[in-house]
Formats: structure tokens, sequence, C-alpha cells
């Protein structure tokens, strides 16, 4: 499996709705009442957030960075990494906000929803065994922890439907978008992918050294390979562009070949060790205008929904009874 876990995408839900619906956010810790004799990083109307909670979530969000950090150079590094305890006491502070409203206008979460979710997430990843892994390995809980995290998710979700609800493009605003940019209103640049997935980096050398002398990709993709499609399609994910529902890591390292060029490096990411090689490409063409009006439409839209989430969100801050004893 090389997919995203669940996500937004699609959604423009701002900063603390990205943080709460990416794997960042199920890192945080319950949000309950807390003991007064707890160290207090926030207080936010009312309810604590620990210096406990801080902490974790701030040591796990370095972490995190730091996995994200390798386009960075070293003064942006620094800087993100400077202002890394501010944002994170912000975004958990935001998160509160969000959750206490979604409460308080009376959003509620089926707990079908909860296992839903749960069970396409366990269905992407590979099934049962891998889901356990990769909440123990890497997200670091239970999965009754995480089964809370997603109500959380999905009251989040639920809120935010309700604050964009009717929010639309007209057909001007989208013409004058469309104006504005048609230069660049292209189809995105694709790549028909194969790979093979292993569980170790000396694994995935040794099936590059194999390909490097001959070998074909698709026979080694069945025997080899440890993501359970391969079976089936002989590692062959089709065509898809950058913004596809795959790991980041994957998508970088596909788009960095030509055609028929494999990696001759195995690209690490949270499934294991890929070795990737790209059959063909497809160069960006200009859209025709229906379809370019219909996503210039769809991009305004996305605007205007996220001006409204962010002035909602402004609004609670101001509203808010907010202690800061941290960062």
């Amino acid at each position: 499996m090389i997919k995203k876990r669940s996500s937004s995408r699609g959604t423009a839900m701002l900063l603390v709705l990205a943080l709460v619906l990416t794997g960042m956010a199920l890192l945080l810790s319950g949000c309950g009442q807390q003991e007064e004799t707890e160290k207090k990083a926030a207080v936010v109307n009312g309810e604590v957030i620990t210096e406990v909670e801080y902490q974790d979530m701030l040591t796990k969000a370095r972490s995190y960075a730091e996995s994200q950090s390798a386009n960075m150079d070293a003064e942006q590094k620094k800087s993100y990494e400077s202002n890394l305890p501010k944002m994170v006491l912000d975004d958990m502070i935001d998160e509160r906000l969000v959750i206490q409203e979604a409460k308080k206008r009376g959003v509620t979460v089926a707990a079908e929803q909860v296992e839903s979710r749960i069970s396409s997430e366990k269905a992407s990843v590979g099934g049962e065994e891998r889901f356990r892994q990769i909440l123990k390995d890497q997200l670091q809980m239970d999965e009754a922890t995480y089964r809370k995290e997603v109500e959380k998710q999905e009251l989040v979700r639920g809120l935010y439907q309700q604050v964009i609800v009717g929010i639309e493009a007209t057909p001007e605003e989208a013409q004058a978008y469309y104006d504005a940019n048609k230069v660049n209103m292209k189809t995105q640049e694709k790549v028909q992918a194969r790979h093979i997935l292993l569980a170790t980096e000396e694994e995935a050398k040794a099936i590059i050294e194999q390909l490097n002398k001959g070998a074909d990709f698709a026979k080694l993709a069945v025997e080899k390979s440890t993501d359970p499609s391969a079976k089936s399609n002989q590692g062959d994910l089709g065509f898809f562009d950058r913004s596809a529902n795959l790991v980041p890591e994957f998508i970088e390292g596909a788009f960095a070949l030509k055609t028929g060029e494999i990696t001759q490096t195995p690209v690490k990411t949270q499934y294991g060790y890929h070795v990737i090689k790209v059959e063909k490409r497809q160069e960006p063409t200009d859209l025709p205008q229906d379809q370019a009006l219909e996503q210039a439409a769809k991009e305004v839209q996305r605007q205007k929904q996220s001006a409204a989430f962010q002035k909602f969100l402004e609004e609670l801050r101001s509203k808010g009874q907010i202690e800061r004893f941290a960062a």
C-alpha cells in the first residue's frame, strides 16, 4: 500500500482542521478536563491543556516535522524549528475551540460513522495487522485511543460543513478567475508507474540489482512485493498526477524518473522500501474551456470556503477565554 491515510483532500479546512484531519493531529492526546494540580500549558474556555499533553505533542510534532523538512534549506529549517513550540500550542488551542463549538452547536458523530471510517482505513493500508502496526509504530497509540481521535475529527468535519454550507462560486467569479489564470489551466502531468514494495532497504537494493541485470519488473513484483495488490496488477499503479492519494515520498520518487527509468536508491515511505519504474509519461495540455471553467469554479469555491472558515476561527479566538502559560 502507498496510499495516504484518510485526510481532508479536496476540502479547504485551514490550519486547525488540517491538523485535526491529518496524521499529525492523530498524535494528540485526549482533551478532557484535567486535574487542577497538573501544570497548565493553556486554558481554553475553562478547559485545561496540560504541560504533559503539550510537551508530548511538541515532541511528536518535532519528529513529524523532521521527516517533512528534506526540502528546506538550513535557514528555513532553523526558523521553522524555532517557531514550532508556538505553532503547536496555537494549534492545540484552536482544536479545543473548534471541538467546543461543534458540541455547542449539537454536532454529533454516530458510532457507525466512526466504524465506517476505521474499516475504510484498515482496507486502505492492507488489513487489520498492518493497521495495528501503523498505530503502534507511527502513531504510538492503541485502537481505542485512535477511535476517540477519529470521533474528534468527524466532529470538526461536521462543524466545518455547517460553516461553509451554501458557499459557492458565481458564474461571474469563475469567469474572472479563468480569465486571470487560463494560461496556467492545464491538465496535470501524469506518470504510469510500477512499484515493488519491500520490508527492508537491503531487500530493495537486491531487487534493484536484479532489475539492472535484466530481470522482469512485473514478474518480480508478483513474486517479491509485499503490496497485496501486486499479485493481480504486477505492481502497475496506472497513470497518476502529483495530487494523487499516494504518500508524498512515493510521488516525488516517481516524478523524478524518466520514462523507462528505475530508482537506483530505494524510496522509503511509512509502508517500507519501494523500487519504482516509470513506464510512460503524459505531459500537461491546455484544458478545454468548459473544463477550465469548471475547475475555476471549484477553486473559487475552495478559496471562499477557506476564507469563511478562517473568519469563523478568528471569531472563536476573539470570543474565547484563552490563557497561555507555555510557548
